[in-house]
């Protein structure tokens, strides 16, 4: 993500990127909870680390933004 620090239109589009896993990641939830399983209960623990992550990266890319722009 260095690259990804002094470039704003990287940053944006590494922000896009994160915003659409964020979006296909709850459709994956709302998927699995349909299911009442215990696999449900792991494929939820799953996207919700992956959720956090891509929140981190977004938190992270925000932050290079402002760096840049201040």
């Amino acid at each position: 993500m260095d690259k990804t620090a002094n470039d704003p239109a990287a940053i944006f589009h590494a922000v896009a990127n994160s915003l659409n896993s964020i979006i296909v990641t709850i459709q994956l939830q709302e998927r699995y909870l349909a299911r009442d399983t215990e696999q449900m209960r792991e494929l939820i623990s799953d996207t919700s680390k992956n959720l956090k992550h891509e929140i981190e990266t977004l938190q992270w890319l925000i932050d290079q933004l402002r760096k840049f722009l201040i």
